[in-house]
């Protein structure tokens, strides 16, 4: 074997073996909880929001214990609700919001439905799958909760325009 020939395989040898295979993400524990962190209600409802543009979501955030979650992650979710067709998406820039009483909770995840009518979804179940992923860590959430449109506002920025609300 010629030196050059030789000095090259060697590198090959070095690259392939020091970057070898990256390392499977190692999971944690996580649950849903409700925007203001806590779990639903008995009944299990979760409240829709119908947004600007005509946009249909359920916030939701993720709770784990201290330093569980990444520094930002990728959250992916999947909704399936009655007859309506599953959907799924991604939301990214997921980080730690705010810790009380030893747990942690992300920024609000907005869940968004497939483009169909509140009354699709209204009082219906819904099975909501979600998974944080970063930084070499994951997990997985699973829920379901009654969806429920008991705020008939619309939400589009710092005020919901509502319907009892008095004409300008």
């Amino acid at each position: 074997m010629r030196a050059g020939a030789a000095v090259t395989a060697a590198w090959l040898v070095v690259l392939l073996v020091g970057c070898g295979a990256d390392e499977p993400p190692v999971p944690f524990d996580c649950e849903l909880v409700l925007p203001d962190g806590s779990k639903p209600a008995p009944d299990g409802s979760a409240e829709l929001i119908l947004g600007f543009q005509g946009l249909l979501f359920v916030e939701v955030r993720l709770t784990a214990l201290p330093g569980a979650f990444p520094d930002q992650g990728l959250v992916t979710y999947t909704v399936k609700a009655g007859e309506a067709p599953q959907i799924g998406a991604a939301q990214h820039g997921v980080f730690t919001d705010w810790v009380e009483a030893e747990r942690v909770h992300t920024n609000l995840i907005r869940v968004f439905l497939s483009g169909s009518s509140v009354k699709d979804y209204d009082d219906r179940d819904a099975t909501i799958t979600v998974r944080l992923e970063g930084d070499g860590r994951f997990c997985d959430a699973e829920t379901t909760w009654r969806l429920r449109d008991d705020d008939k506002c619309l939400h589009t920025g710092e005020k919901p325009i509502c319907p009892d609300d008095p004409k300008p």
